[in-house]
């Protein structure tokens, strides 16, 4: 059976970037089916017999989107230097953490979030501190975020030279507590 699908309209892919396509089939290792596709967004594939769902995988440029797709040029390179293993085949557990093997699913959820973290720990705090050093100027941030965090963030107020938190968030001193917390963790020093 030869499975097609259209291009994403222009909204989707004007900007975002594919990552990946792939087939999965529920409790499965998914399978890259990128190659199967087109520049145009044709995909073309004898799938086997079974139910299969296709998941075709777009970066977006911004920030501000769902917690489970952040990603970067360079994610899946860092992702492999830190953990051994290439991440696109369980991509898929990202927006539906049933569509793996739960045993495998967990581990991967763990290390995506991990890698997530250092990368924004790394590249933008922890850089945006050291270009202020070098014209005298101190980093304060709230780098920990008061709500669904991306990053592990003591770990991220700890890069700022002042941490400092958020007041809204409806939970009385958490997060100045939170900020209060990483000035006694370890830190790396400015220069």
């Amino acid at each position: 059976m030869i499975q097609r699908s259209k291009t994403l309209p222009e909204k989707a892919t004007a900007h975002g970037k594919d990552i990946a396509v792939l087939a999965v089939q529920t409790g499965r290792p998914a399978v890259d089916i990128s190659g199967r596709m087109d520049p145009d967004g044709l995909l073309t594939w004898e799938a086997p017999p079974g139910a299969w769902r296709i998941m075709r995988f777009v970066a977006s440029r911004s920030y501000e989107v769902a917690e489970a797709i952040d990603w970067t040029d360079d994610l899946a390179d860092e992702f492999r230097k830190q953990h051994g293993y290439d991440p696109l085949p369980y991509l898929p557990a990202l927006f539906d953490p049933s569509a793996l093997d739960p045993k495998i699913t967990g581990r991967f959820l763990y290390d995506y979030r991990k890698t997530v973290s250092d990368l924004i720990i790394e590249d933008h705090f922890r850089t945006v501190r050291d270009v202020l050093a070098k014209s005298g100027v101190r980093l304060l941030a709230e780098a920990g975020h008061g709500g669904s965090a991306r990053v592990d963030a003591l770990k991220a107020l700890g890069s700022a030279d002042i941490p400092m938190g958020e007041f809204w968030n409806h939970e009385r001193f958490w997060v100045t507590k939170e900020a209060a917390s990483a000035t006694s963790s370890p830190r790396t020093p400015c220069p």
